[in-house]
């Protein structure tokens, strides 16, 4: 009976065994150290039978960077859903490894400044001056992570994440070259986090009926 019943604990979980509140810190760090791009990153996911992790990312991200005399410069939210999956599902260990999909996208302007172009036809030099353009970005992710308990409800973890391009609308003076959310206007591009997130338990009535018997 021993054995059966510490089976059953192990095969059943509730459908939802606690949130987890991530905070991301490596898009604050990069910043630091010299990025192309800030981003101000959290999420919100919900572990159902210990297997599938639902998410919901959002964040906030911008650029102004300058390159050959030419700055290009955008702010704006992004968000992302999808779902995690554990690996080892049948272990109760909040430490995990897991695998999982987003989708993203972001509806933001962006502006290009410049000294100005040479006019090959005319002479002389053309102001270059566009602003507030406004677009969208929407991509798809392939991730990859960790999720490690350090103390009691306080848990780290990172993923990498192989991101597609799904669109990213332009206008009649050009692409955009950053998409908040993604990064550089790239067919594909690798991001990663590295996070520290708060587990609120909820209601284990699995656990409580055990007990009860």
């Amino acid at each position: 009976r021993k054995a059966e019943a510490a089976k059953n604990d192990t095969l059943h979980f509730p459908l939802f065994g606690a949130v987890y509140i991530d905070a991301d810190l490596y898009n604050i760090g990069n910043h630091f150290f010299g990025g192309k791009f800030d981003a101000y990153e959290g999420s919100i996911d919900i572990n159902m039978k210990n297997r599938f992790f639902p998410i919901f990312e959002f964040g906030h991200g911008k650029t102004d960077y300058t390159k050959n005399d030419i700055t290009y410069t955008a702010s704006a939210p992004y968000f992302r859903f999808g779902m995690n999956y554990k690996l080892k599902y049948k272990d109760k260990s909040e430490s995990c490894v897991f695998l999982g999909f987003r989708y993203g996208f972001s509806k933001f302007k962006y502006s290009v400044t410049g000294s100005g172009i040479n006019d090959g036809i005319w002479g002389g030099t053309i102001p270059l001056n566009i602003n507030n353009i406004s677009s969208t970005g929407s991509w798809y992710e392939l991730v990859g992570g960790v999720r490690v308990q350090i103390y009691k409800n306080i848990m780290m973890g990172w993923t990498v994440r192989l991101c597609t391009k799904i669109s990213a609308k332009g206008s009649a003076n050009g692409s955009p070259w950053y998409i908040p959310g993604y990064g550089e206007n790239k067919s594909n591009v690798y991001n990663f986090t590295y996070s520290i997130m708060y587990r609120i338990p909820l209601k284990n009535k699995y656990e409580n009926k055990r007990k009860k018997q």
